[in-house]
């Protein structure tokens, strides 16, 4: 496996097989979950990126992030958003965020390759997009706060999904919840 850093220890109930992404202080992995030696289907790590490198602060700072990040994803409960199977504890004292592995390629990468959406698609990805975010706010009062193309994913079977809540705020059971702490969200969105 290349890419993954050395002193990365993931449970022995996960098994990763390959990056998915990184981002600026994060990356995601992709890893077969695993109980008893059977094979409970495929996920994804959302984790910190080399924190060996980052002063203790900063990791649990960004450990902060992660630890919010699934109750909001989790009290979501909508078809476009992946399902959260739990918080592990890596061995360098950070965290790791598991849910489910969405297949697929993402918009960003889709306009880069062909341009323009047809009008058809946009529209369809706008009402995707509109309901999952109208019922996040209904449920417990979600802003996602960094809608892109590069954090929604469409399947092969033409599924879009709503990634990356990592800056995003709520409302859960009535205390307001905010992963990201600084400059919110992606500049030019």
């Amino acid at each position: 496996m290349t890419g993954l850093p050395a002193e990365l220890s993931i449970p022995t109930s996960l098994k990763v097989f390959c990056t998915i992404g990184e981002g600026g202080q994060g990356q995601v992995l992709g890893c077969r979950r695993e109980r008893d030696g059977m094979r409970l289907g495929l996920a994804a790590i959302k984790t910190i990126r080399d924190s060996s490198t980052l002063d203790r602060r900063l990791l649990d700072q960004i450990s902060k992030r992660i630890v919010y990040e699934a109750p909001v994803m989790g009290s979501l409960l909508h078809a476009s958003v992946p399902a959260v199977f739990g918080l592990v504890d890596l061995d360098d004292g950070g965290l790791a965020l598991v849910v489910q592995w969405v297949p697929g390629v993402d918009l960003q990468t889709i306009l880069d390759r062909r341009g323009r959406l047809p009008h058809s698609v946009g529209v369809a990805v706008v009402e995707v997009v509109a309901s999952m975010l109208t019922h996040g706010w209904s449920v417990a009062k979600v802003q996602h706060r960094d809608i892109k193309p590069s954090n929604l994913i469409l399947a092969p079977d033409g599924h879009l999904w709503v990634l990356d809540f990592g800056l995003a705020k709520a409302e859960i059971a009535g205390r307001g919840v905010v992963t990201g702490v600084h400059v919110m969200g992606t500049l030019p969105y």
